[in-house]
Order: C-alpha cells, then sequence, then structure tokens
C-alpha cells in the first residue's frame, strides 16, 4: 500500500482541479533568464525562490515597446512580499540577505521605518546581471543573471504568479524541471520542446530533491493540480534489461488539443498515480546549456491536426481555414488550438478591410493573437496610415498648415505606413499620425541643408531613427507623467481611509496609552512649528502620525489599504 504523506491528508480536495492550466507562452509571459531554474530553484529555499520569482516577473514582465524593462528598480514593501510573493513576514529579512548573498539581486535603496518627523520608505532592488561572457551554474561562482544573448525562456506569468507564491518547494521543483527541460530547451533547429522523457534520477540530479518520497508526493500533487500532465508512464525493468524507460511529462496547457489528441490513451483512462519506479535508472539530463532565441514552442507531434481521430471538428474547422489562408501547418496548428473558428473566421473576413500593404499573413496572425477589433472601429487614419503620414509630411515641410496638396508616391506610402506601425508599436498615449508626420517633418527641416532632396524616403533613412528615439522618450514621459496623475488620483480618492485609520488608532491610543497621549497631546499644543492654517483636526492626526511614528499614507496603503495602488499598464 502506497504511504500517504500528511501534507496529501491536509491539502483540500476542491482545490485539485482549481487551476486550468497554462497559457501558451506566445503572451502573457515572462521572458525569463534560465539561471533562475538552474542555479536559484535547485540550490535555496522557498523564501529565496519566491522572491527572485517575484522580482523578475515585476521587472521582465513588463516591457516597454523597445524590449526594455518599464521598471528595473523595484520599490519592495514587507506587506507586498507578503500579499504577493507568499514569503511569511518573519523571514523576510534573512531572505532577503541570503538573495543578496547568493548574488540574484542588489539593493540601490536602503529603505527606513518611520520615525519621528519622518516617513517609513519602502526598500528598492533590482535583479543583479553579470556581463561575464560565460554561463554560470554553479551557485559558488554565480554573480548575477546571464546578461548576453540567448539563455532565457519565455515563462508563462501563471507559473510566477499562482503556482510559486502558493506551493510547497517540492512542487515547483518539479513543475520547474519539466519547464526547463521541455519548453526551456531549445532543439538544434531552433524549436522548443513540447514535451521530456524524465526519470526519478533526472528530476533529483536537478533539483536536489534527496528523498524519493517527497519526490513522488510532489509529482502527485503537481499532476493533481493540473500543472503537469503525464503523457506516458514510466517502467522498470526488474532484469536490468533495456526495457527501462523514463516518464514522458509536459505542462498542463489550458487549451491542450494540440497534444492531448494525440494519446492512445484519453487522458481519463490513465492511471492517476502510476510513476515509474523509484529505483529506476534514467536517462541521463537533457543538456541546458545552449544558446536560445525566443522563438515559439514547437509541438512534436509527427500527425498534423486534421489527420487525428479525435481531433475536435471546431478545432479543424479552424486548422482548414488557416491552411487555406496560406499558413504552414504548424503555425495553423498553434492558432487553431489557441483561438476559437469564431475568433479566426472573423479576421479572415476583415483583413482585406486591413488593406494590408506587406506580410499579409504576419498582420493576419497578429490580428488574431491581439484580438483586433473589426475595422469599422478603427479611424481611418490607421487603414490608410502611411498615405496619412506621407502627405501630411511634404505638407508640413512646405509649410503648408492647412490640407496637403502633394500626392506622395507608392514607395513613400510603404514607407510611411512602415514607419507609423514603429510608433504605433511604442504604444503611444495618443494617436495622432498628421500630428506626428508634420512633427517629423520639422525635425527635418531644422537639420536639412538647402542641396537635401525633399523625399520622404531620403528623409527617412537620414532622421527616422533619431527622431524615433525622441519620440519613444516623449511618450515615456507622457506615460510617467500620466502615471504620476493616476497616484495623485488614488491618493485623493483613499487619503480619508488613511485618516480613518489614523484617527481610530488615535482614539485606542487615548484609551489604552494614556499618559503617551497626554505627554503627547501636551507637546501638540504647546509646539510653536505646527502650522496654523488648516484644518486642527487633519493638523493634530498628522503630528499624531509623526509622534508615535504611524506609516505614512504610501506605506499605509500597500500595507492595510483593501484596494491598494496598482500602477497603469
Amino acid at each position: 500500500m502506497r504511504r500517504v504523506s500528511p501534507q496529501q491528508k491536509a491539502r483540500p480536495h476542491s482545490a485539485v482541479n482549481a487551476f486550468p492550466g497554462f497559457a501558451a507562452p506566445t503572451s502573457n509571459s515572462t521572458f525569463t533568464p534560465n539561471q533562475f531554474f538552474d542555479v536559484c530553484v535547485p540550490n535555496y529555499s522557498r523564501g529565496v525562490v519566491r522572491l527572485v520569482a517575484f522580482l523578475i516577473r515585476q521587472a521582465l514582465g513588463w516591457c516597454d515597446a523597445e524590449g526594455n524593462p518599464r521598471h528595473e528598480r523595484i520599490r519592495v514593501s514587507y506587506g507586498e512580499l507578503v500579499s504577493r510573493a507568499g514569503i511569511a513576514r518573519s523571514e523576510i529579512r534573512k531572505t532577503l540577505d541570503a538573495a543578496l548573498e547568493g548574488g540574484f539581486i542588489e539593493c540601490v535603496h536602503e529603505g527606513q521605518a518611520s520615525r519621528a518627523y519622518s516617513p517609513a520608505e519602502s526598500a528598492s532592488y533590482q535583479l543583479r546581471w553579470d556581463s561575464r561572457p560565460e554561463y554560470i551554474k554553479d551557485p559558488k561562482a554565480f554573480r548575477g543573471f546571464f546578461e548576453g544573448q540567448g539563455n532565457r525562456t519565455d515563462i508563462p506569468n501563471q507559473f510566477f504568479d499562482h503556482v510559486v507564491p502558493t506551493e510547497p518547494l517540492s512542487v515547483i521543483k518539479v513543475v520547474a524541471s519539466v519547464i526547463r527541460f521541455s519548453i526551456g530547451f531549445q532543439a538544434r533547429h531552433g524549436g522548443r520542446r513540447q514535451e521530456v522523457r524524465l526519470s526519478y534520477s533526472d528530476i533529483q540530479r536537478y533539483t536536489h530533491l534527496r528523498d524519493r518520497q517527497t519526490l513522488a508526493d510532489a509529482l502527485r500533487r503537481a499532476e493533481d493540480r493540473h500543472y503537469i500532465f503525464r503523457i506516458e508512464q514510466g517502467y522498470f525493468d526488474p532484469n536490468a534489461g533495456r526495457e527501462s524507460r523514463p516518464g514522458r511529462f509536459t505542462l498542463r496547457w489550458a487549451d491542450a488539443s494540440p497534444f492531448l489528441t494525440g494519446l492512445k490513451t484519453p487522458p481519463a483512462q490513465i492511471e492517476p498515480y502510476q510513476y515509474e519506479n523509484p529505483t529506476g535508472t534514467g536517462s541521463k539530463n537533457p543538456p541546458v546549456n545552449q544558446s536560445e532565441n525566443p522563438t515559439d514552442i514547437e509541438t512534436k507531434q509527427e500527425n498534423e491536426i486534421c489527420k487525428q481521430p479525435q481531433a475536435d471538428a471546431v478545432v479543424a474547422n479552424a486548422f482548414a481555414l488557416l491552411k487555406r489562408e496560406g499558413f504552414t501547418e504548424k503555425a495553423a496548428k498553434i492558432l487553431a488550438g489557441q483561438f476559437s473558428e469564431e475568433q479566426i473566421r472573423a479576421q479572415i473576413a476583415w483583413l482585406p478591410r486591413r488593406a494590408p500593404s506587406r506580410n499579409r499573413l504576419g498582420m493576419l496572425r497578429r490580428a488574431i493573437e491581439e484580438g483586433w477589433p473589426a475595422p469599422e472601429e478603427l479611424r481611418h487614419a490607421e487603414v490608410s496610415a502611411g498615405r496619412e503620414f506621407a502627405q501630411h509630411f511634404y505638407a508640413g515641410l512646405a509649410g503648408n498648415s492647412g490640407l496637403p496638396v502633394a500626392e506622395p508616391s507608392a514607395r513613400d506610402t510603404e514607407l510611411a505606413g512602415q514607419f507609423v506601425e514603429r510608433l504605433l508599436a511604442t504604444k503611444p498615449v495618443k494617436t495622432d499620425v498628421i500630428a506626428w508626420a508634420r512633427e517629423f517633418a520639422a525635425y527635418a527641416d531644422e537639420r536639412r541643408s538647402a542641396r537635401d532632396v525633399n523625399s520622404l524616403v531620403l528623409v527617412l533613412r537620414t532622421h527616422g531613427d533619431a527622431w524615433l528615439l525622441r519620440f519613444c522618450r516623449t511618450q515615456r514621459k507622457l506615460r510617467e507623467e500620466a502615471q504620476e496623475a493616476f497616484r495623485a488620483a488614488h491618493r485623493t480618492k483613499h487619503e480619508p481611509a488613511w485618516f480613518r485609520f489614523l484617527s481610530e488608532t488615535e482614539t485606542t491610543c487615548r484609551e489604552e496609552r494614556a499618559d503617551e497621549y497626554a505627554s503627547f497631546l501636551a507637546q501638540h499644543q504647546n509646539s510653536r512649528w505646527l502650522p496654523t492654517v488648516g484644518d486642527p483636526e487633519r493638523l493634530r492626526l498628522l503630528a499624531f502620525q509623526r509622534h508615535f511614528q504611524l506609516p505614512d499614507f504610501w506605506p499605509w496603503d500597500a500595507e492595510f489599504n483593501t484596494e491598494p495602488f496598482q500602477p497603469c499598464a
């Protein structure tokens, strides 16, 4: 009889099927350094793993149009590490010290507790990067994440948002092993593995889990919670023959049709807990120290989706639609497995009205993946953006502030359209193609000589990149201003709740710490430095907050507010 661990007895049955599966990492993913899996997960405590995962998610999960992290320095409060990273408050200081010593993070601003006349400040940390050309896996030699090209993988955000903060370290290690040796491994020709064969010994060597019963329990829990899926159970040949083979695993995807339709045995008929024999020998660890590119996941099914006898009819229809449009079988299979036939059919019908000037299939794929609205909902400037940009560029260059007169060439329109796509990719605060064209014309006019030819093609080649960089800086500044306005609006909305918190604390202090409160009141009434203009009660509460070193608004908002501030996307 299989021994049941205390963790299995304790966990509620209702939570087993709560997780829907991972979303495909073509979107909603974090471009993660592989050293998180190779160095941090196998060698450090659960607190360090959760802390580093939280900072990776915050720093690398949100990037601008140029691929740069929006927030390299992460301001961290203890309340966030407790509520969002899943770290016990009593373990935070020890966890931070271990992560700093391990070389995963570095402190760029020390935090401080609230003091008299000085509010509390949260510390700021950032990921530590290593410029050395070697990819380091030895924790003793690790001095930061590899900064060069490659050795990163698009990891579904649910791994960081759900699995790491809520699961035991053994389960995190098991799921991380499947991730690292499947989608985290790049094959020789650039594809990503969808599945991997792993024996008990493989997982133990990688995760440093010493107890095989703990490993068995972790595998069972990861499978119960729908984090991983066992495609094929392992087998141990007791006669030490060649029949021994490791199990075959994959991540459990939210839309599992791309690989489940190829299984000979339906998932419901597979015995739930038949793993390979713990005493069996497995294959060697797959090589993981190879340069990688952020390519799409390659599904290694030999049979095509429309040939599967168990394939869903809707998926097959969507696959056929995409094939008729010109997609390769691989690309059509991926899209058909991730999006409904209705979504795909609608985008195909709308494509002619989008007037694609180049890379028709690229536009169609983006429209499907990003859920573009119907063309009727788009502004005219977005449909014919290239021509409009070129017209107003020439009008601006000539000093014509009215309607354009010149008709741009086809080459002008094509290159202008590409340039507008680059501008739109920065996610500008406001879309105004006409204003952009005239600003670019003024920028070029300041820098051209009398001998320069008034050609948009030549001006884009000469000044396009410089103006694009200035445009990006301007948009970044506008977003920062919008963020500050958002912060100010948040404070205006929630500041009354903060004052109620101070008032309630004052009432408690007056009743339970009467002597201290009387001393404060005497000092408050006799202090000449206090402002004399303003609401007396408000001024008294602010003085009370400073005297008793209560949290200022933002620390209070992060730790106690039921609706804490969340930066706008």
